[in-house]
């Protein structure tokens, strides 16, 4: 009975595994079953992405692909591409896909379709507006200019509506100001944001033929005579300035006479022109023919320059200049302000008092010239070309031989740069250069070939004689070279006398070379995207490939490629992003190479609101001025919930100069839980005027007295006189000294008389002559003489 119970028990055994092993087996089937059904049936469609800038059409592609999955025998896809977009933005490519079989049945159901949209971008369409320039003489009529030119980028059937509203009456520039801009559709529709407009403000310019301004007590202090050593001379300038310069009128043998003093609002080199010339003779240069000709039987050919500079994005700029050699000099590019200039060739001007001039920097379309400069331009280029090659049959020779063995070409874009280059490195700069140099038949050849070493007018030379032989019309051209730091009168010394090169651009005009010294950083280029802003509308906008820091080359023909990175959409600030550069030459060839490119980052921001201030007329004494500025916010219905903190905005540590400044200010926007929240708006800022009157002070000379001695009684002291009684009567500025007086007096005989001063300078603590800013009261002393 046991071994009928084993048995059985080992036959129930195996049948319960074998179940259970079939069961096994039959699931992993199953599984494996359905798994191959499921990877079978699951598609992966992915839509085509695509990017257009705005033309009005609609931007479809109806690409696409499978990336995954495997359709079954006899099936196809029939595609639905329904993505498509025209106005500025982007959205999906979006798609539906059908699968039939081979008898057009649809079999779409018996698979999982899963997608990948790609995306539809529409790009703003770049448009540049530009308001008209004018110029004219002061008549007491406001000058305006109600036209606008729009080269290229609006769509047919698009109109552009806007409103010119500059308009200058007093003698002075203005900016010919664009608003209210937009853009309809035939429809009437605004299309405005699907365009990237970029608005050029032109120039209104009023000039008459005296100084501007001249009642403001702004001047430096006039000089003696005979002035005393004073402490702390400025900085000498580099390389490249002459103390031996002939050519300013009634020159003073002093190196360190004062023969300008200038205030700018900018900072660097300032090249104060007085005189071109014509031909080389060898030894000098011959007066050069003046051109008799005029702009609108007003403005000489040295207006051109400036003319093709007006559409520059930068704004123009101020300097004053006080002459002591009684030679008008002038700086680059200048639009007005000063006296309006007739000769083409020399500067000529009244020198009583400060002069005031207003100048731009190169841009980046110095070629813009429109009526009536163009047609004139042609004209005086042409009298250019007749004048300014000549070149005497020793001076040619040389020239051509030293242009072949150094490879100068006139059709490479980069030889005036070159030749300037290679005219620094060709000699040494040397004041103490041997004399006899200047008794060779051929001083310039001599400089290069013999002597190597020189001063600046053997560099410009030399530069002119062999940009000439290369056929480009150059001219000699002196003056001083003035080391300006915004905000303050600096002095220029007779030292900094210096003579340079100026070159004529088709198209442009003169424009002035610097030949003398070294110039390492010729091809360093810092460059930044330009800002942009856009009113928030739920749509993304893209950075600006337009680049500021190229003004320079493209003054000169150069173009660039650029990639900008940084779009947004949401309501604040994004950086833009300089990816990639490609810098090319007039004639279209990649220099990238030569130039070290630093890179800065700029700003995109989408705003929630244009928000409105302007700051009121203000005046203060000399050391005075606060730091909140009197502001009006011009729209602020509406806005109750935002708090405004107005700043002023100063040059010079908040220590501006006697004269009128802008009222500058800034602005911070602060929501009802103090947040800052400035970069949700766009700030629209108008200055006034910020008149900055003199700090009044009085010095009183020494008093002496002694018994008769047969010899002269003087006293050389001063003091500061501090009237409590009288408010307008202050104390020098925290940190400015007396750093040289003079006093004149003497008593011989028995009796009394005045002891004067008679020349008082007051600098500040960086050693700067501030007397400018002060009005000054000189009470005498007495000497006193008694019997024994």
């Amino acid at each position: 009975m046991r071994l009928k119970k084993s048995k059985l028990l080992n036959i129930l055994c195996s049948l319960v595994l074998g179940t259970v092993a079939g069961a096994i087996v039959l699931i992993v089937i199953m599984l494996t079953t359905d798994s191959t059904v499921a990877d079978s049936s699951r598609l992966v469609f992915r839509t085509d992405s695509d990017e257009k800038v705005y033309d009005g059409l609609p931007l479809t592609d109806t690409g696409w692909s499978m990336v995954s999955g495997t359709l079954k025998t006899g099936h196809r896809v029939v595609p639905d591409i329904k993505g498509s977009r025209t106005d500025v933005g982007t959205c999906d490519n979006a798609a539906t896909m059908k699968i039939y079989d081979d008898n057009d049945e649809d079999v779409t159901a018996q698979y999982k379709i899963e997608y990948e949209f790609g995306r539809l971008t529409v790009t703003p369409r770049p448009l540049t507006v530009t308001s008209a320039s004018a110029f004219k003489l002061y008549d007491g009529l406001p000058l305006t200019a109600p036209t606008y030119e729009i080269k290229e980028g609006l769509l047919a059937g698009h109109t552009a509506f806007m409103d010119i509203t500059g308009s200058i009456t007093e003698v002075g520039m203005a900016f010919n100001s664009i608003e209210n801009f937009k853009i309809l559709d035939a429809d009437g529709i605004h299309v405005t944001s699907n365009y990237s407009v970029r608005l050029k403000e032109g120039v209104l310019m009023v000039n008459e033929t005296l100084p501007i301004d001249p009642e403001l007590p702004d001047d430096p202090p006039e000089l003696p005579d005979d002035p005393p050593e004073l402490p702390d001379d400025p900085p000498e300038l580099p390389p490249g300035t002459d103390p031996e310069l002939p050519e300013i009128p009634e020159q003073p043998t002093d190196p360190n006479r004062v023969i300008y003093s200038v205030y700018s609002e900018v900072s660097g080199y300032l090249y104060l022109k007085t005189t071109s010339y014509g031909n080389y003779n060898g030894q000098g240069w011959e007066p050069a023919p003046e051109y008799a000709e005029l702009i609108e039987n007003t403005y000489s050919a040295a207006y051109l320059t400036a003319a093709a500079l007006t559409m520059a994005e930068q704004q123009a700029y101020t300097v004053r200049i006080k002459s002591f050699c009684d030679s008008y000099g002038l700086p680059y590019y200048f639009i007005g302000g000063c006296e309006t200039q007739t000769s083409d060739i020399a500067f000529s001007g009244n020198t009583d008092g400060t002069y005031t001039v207003q100048c731009l920097a190169p841009s980046s379309n110095p070629s813009a010239l429109g009526t009536p400069f163009e047609d004139y331009e042609r004209a005086y280029r042409a009298f250019v070309y007749e004048n300014y090659l000549a070149l005497d049959d020793e001076s040619r020779r040389y020239m051509l031989d030293l242009i072949a063995k150094e490879r100068f070409s006139a059709d490479d874009p980069t030889v005036i740069q070159d030749v300037a280059k290679y005219i620094q490195g060709a000699a040494d700069y040397a004041g103490d250069y041997p004399p006899e140099m200047e008794t060779e038949e051929n001083v310039a050849i001599a400089f290069l070939e013999t002597y190597q070493e020189g001063v600046c007018r053997h560099y410009a030379a030399a530069a002119v004689l062999l940009y000439r032989a290369l056929g480009i019309p150059a001219r000699y051209t002196v003056g001083a070279l003035a080391d300006a730091k915004a905000g303050t009168w600096v002095d220029v010394q007779a030292k900094s006398a210096h003579a340079w090169v100026e070159v004529y651009i088709d198209g442009t005009g003169w424009v002035y070379v610097e030949v003398t010294g070294s110039a390492d950083d010729e091809y360093l280029l810092t460059l930044k995207p330009e800002n942009v802003k856009y009113e928030y509308d739920g749509n993304y906008h893209g950075a600006s490939s337009v680049l500021l820091g190229f003004e320079k080359y493209a003054a000169l023909g150069y173009t660039y490629s650029a990639v900008v990175s940084g779009s947004r959409r949401e309501i604040g600030k994004t950086e833009t992003v300089i990816e990639d550069v490609r810098i090319f030459n007039p004639l279209g060839r990649d220099v990238t190479d030569r130039f070290k490119i630093k890179k800065e980052t700029g700003v995109l921001q989408i705003y929630r609101q244009k928000l409105c201030f302007e700051s009121k007329d203000e005046v203060f004494i000399y050391g005075t001025v606060n730091d909140t500025p009197s502001v009006i916010w011009t729209n602020s219905e509406g806005n109750e919930a935002l708090t405004v903190i107005y700043t002023r905005v100063n040059q010079n540590g908040g220590l501006l100069s006697v004269g009128r400044h802008l009222n500058d200010f800034s602005v911070r926007i602060l929501n009802e839980k103090s947040e800052d929240v400035t970069d949700e708006y766009l700030i629209e800022i108008k200055r006034g005027a910020l008149l900055i009157e003199p700090r009044k002070i009085t010095f009183k000379a020494g008093d002496a007295s002694k018994v008769y001695d047969g010899t002269p009684l003087t006293c050389n002291e001063i003091e500061l006189v501090v009237d409590e009684t009288d408010d307008s009567l202050d104390a020098l500025y925290e940190g400015h000294t007396v750093a040289a007086y003079e006093v004149s007096g003497s008593q011989k005989l028995v009796g009394r008389s005045e002891n004067t001063i008679t020349y008082i300078a007051i600098h500040d603590k960086n050693g700067n002559n501030v007397t400018h800013n002060y009005t000054i009261v000189l009470l005498p002393g007495t000497l006193k003489v008694t019997l024994r």
